[in-house]
């Protein structure tokens, strides 16, 4: 019988010795342990010997896998505006035999950009980290939290779609000088009004028009306490014009725009004294279009219904038409086709501004909805013809569809022979025709958007 002791290492460190004793005819010392770290550990056990038997040692290698994980990502403001201070909060599950919970940091992304890290501690008994993002643009942000691992845990992730909304915008439109004489210094002031939840106000420039002829543009700066633009000019001519301000909008705020009249009149006559009377020119005349809606890749022909009372010839212009459309300036006919994306700006809801002007000064506008939606385009599917089989035969057919786009495509079958099925994903009818299949007729279903039938004779 051994006697004396086996000394148990890790490595190079000593983690346990223990008294050889007699069990099941075998002279053997245990050692447990819970506190061996992921990863490969050579463990070698040294027998030292005794009086009767030599000193012995024996080796393996012993793998420790780390924990697996589960993240779950939330948000504390969706949807949100710009500014707006959003925290996204990474809990971060798992557990070890030993009892340990995950540790380390998780980072924070916005699409592939890094926007921080926090680091794991416990919040109402689960491991979590947060991080407060101030300054998501608009549109869809799709947020991803991923949590690196530490020695015992693997690493995981989770994602969540982030909603920003724009920040509205007004204008307010005044003039230093109203009526006024030609050749007076006339100063247009535009001030722009809006604000989010960090205190951002509107910035960018503002587009100054005389009916659809541009006057000039100025850049927003604080005055007073308020957002402003101005245009100064002396070039305002004889009659009654309609002067509209036009803000452009900024990465945060959507554009807007006012309008007023400006009554340009003869100076006060300096020698003998006469009458004089002027005839302010009328304004043309606009119907405001009804509220359209298309879908992307649509050819469009709408005409702006216009009029001058005196006849004179019109102009037209338009701001804030759908990608790919555009007016012409002489008839006033919107056309074009709607581009690819437009159902995703500004979630596809336009307000086009639409400026008629005569040669004399006089204009008028209107604005109207236009809605665009996101194409649906049908897959092409391929008839595979008649099919002739017998009882007993084994069967593979194809059914082959084609997608313009990258939706994903799914195959069904009704009435297909006994002991015959299709593969939902590949399209592929296997099987073997059962012994009381009769001649009958199946029918394979497109399942997108609209109802489309093969038929064929087996």
């Amino acid at each position: 019988m051994h006697t004396n002791t086996v000394d148990f290492f890790d490595g190079q460190a000593l983690m346990s010795s223990g008294t050889l004793s007699m069990i099941n005819g075998l002279d053997e010392t245990t050692w447990i342990t819970s506190t061996l770290s992921a990863g490969s550990h050579n463990i070698t056990a040294i027998y030292s010997g005794d009086n009767n038997f030599l000193a012995s040692t024996a080796v393996l290698m012993q793998n420790v896998n780390q924990s697996s994980t589960v993240t779950q990502l939330t948000s504390s403001l969706d949807p949100s505006s710009p500014g707006d201070g959003v925290t996204f909060t990474a809990a971060v599950s798992g557990s070890a035999p030993d009892g340990n919970t995950p540790s380390g940091s998780v980072t924070f992304y916005d699409g592939s950009t890094s926007l921080g890290s926090g680091t794991l501690s416990v919040v109402d008994g689960q491991d979590e980290a947060t991080y407060t993002a101030l300054s998501l643009p608009p549109g869809s942000q799709e947020i991803t939290a991923v949590y690196s691992g530490d020695g015992t845990f693997l690493g995981n992730s989770a994602d969540l779609l982030q909603n920003v909304n724009w920040n509205n915008s007004s204008v307010q439109l005044t003039s230093s000088l109203n009526p006024s004489s030609p050749g007076d210094n006339v100063t247009f002031t535009a001030v722009v009004s809006g604000s989010d939840s960090a205190g951002d106000t509107p910035s960018g420039t503002v587009t100054f028009y005389s009916g659809s002829t541009s006057l000039g543009s100025g850049t927003l700066s604080v005055v007073d306490g308020q957002d402003e633009a101005t245009l100064q000019t002396s070039a305002l001519v004889l009659g009654s014009q309609e002067i509209t301000a036009v803000y452009g909008g900024d990465s945060n705020f959507q554009s807007s725009a006012a309008t007023l009249t400006q009554s340009v009149v003869a100076p006060a006559w300096q020698g003998p004294s006469f009458s004089w009377s002027q005839t302010p020119v009328a304004n043309p005349t606009v119907t405001t279009p009804s509220a359209q809606t298309n879908t992307e890749g649509d050819t469009v022909s709408l005409q702006i219904q216009a009029s001058d009372p005196n006849g004179y010839p019109l102009s037209y212009d338009a701001v804030d038409l759908p990608p790919g459309l555009s007016i012409d300036s002489s008839t006033g006919l919107i056309s074009g086709t709607v581009a690819d994306g437009a159902a995703e700006d500004f979630d596809g809801s336009y307000n086009p501004t639409i400026i008629v002007a005569n040669n004399q000064g006089g204009s008028a506008t209107t604005s109207f909805s236009w809605t665009i939606n996101q194409a649906q385009i049908p897959p092409v599917l391929t008839s595979p013809g008649n099919q002739s089989n017998l009882t007993g035969d084994n069967v593979n057919l194809q059914i082959t569809a084609t997608q313009a786009d990258s939706d994903p495509i799914s195959y069904d079958a009704t009435n297909l022979p006994d002991g015959l099925s299709i593969d939902p994903d590949s399209g592929i009818i296997s099987g073997t025709v059962a012994p009381d299949a009769a001649s009958f007729v199946f029918t394979v279903p497109r399942t997108y958007v609209r109802a489309w039938f093969l038929t064929a004779v087996l």
